[in-house]
C-alpha cells in the first residue's frame, strides 16, 4: 500500500511543519507547543478555525482533522487513542471528533499573544 505524501504546513514564522518532526514524524506535542508559544504563529489556531468555516457537519474523521490541522493522520490517531483529543467510536468502528470538542481542545492550548 502506498502511503500518501504528508502535508507540509508553512508556519507564519517561516518554519515548515517538517522542522518540528522527530524521526520523520510530526510530534503533536512539539507542534502544539511551537504554534501556541510562537508570536507569529499565535493566530494559527484562529486561521485553522477559519479554514474549517462554520461547522457544516457535526463529526469530522481523523483524516479530515489531519488535513485541517496540517498533522499526519498517525499523529491524529495517536491523540485519539491517548485520550488527548475527545472522540466518539461509532458502531461501524469509525472514529469521529465533534466540532465543539475540537474547538474546546484547541482553545485549551491557546496562549496569549
Amino acid at each position: 500500500m502506498i502511503e500518501p505524501t504528508p502535508t507540509v504546513l508553512n508556519l507564519p514564522c517561516g518554519m515548515k511543519s517538517t522542522e518540528l518532526e522527530r524521526s520523520g514524524r510530526m510530534d503533536p506535542e512539539v507542534f502544539r507547543t511551537h504554534v501556541l508559544g510562537c508570536v507569529p504563529c499565535a493566530g494559527l489556531v484562529d486561521a485553522i478555525r477559519a479554514s474549517l468555516g462554520p461547522a457544516t457537519k457535526e463529526f469530522y474523521s481523523p483524516r479530515e482533522l489531519s488535513n485541517y490541522l496540517g498533522m499526519s493522520s498517525r499523529s491524529i490517531y495517536r491523540l485519539l487513542h491517548q485520550g488527548t483529543l475527545p472522540h466518539y467510536s461509532f458502531p461501524s468502528g469509525k472514529l469521529g471528533v465533534r466540532w465543539r470538542d475540537l474547538e474546546d481542545w484547541m482553545s485549551e492550548y491557546r496562549t496569549a499573544g
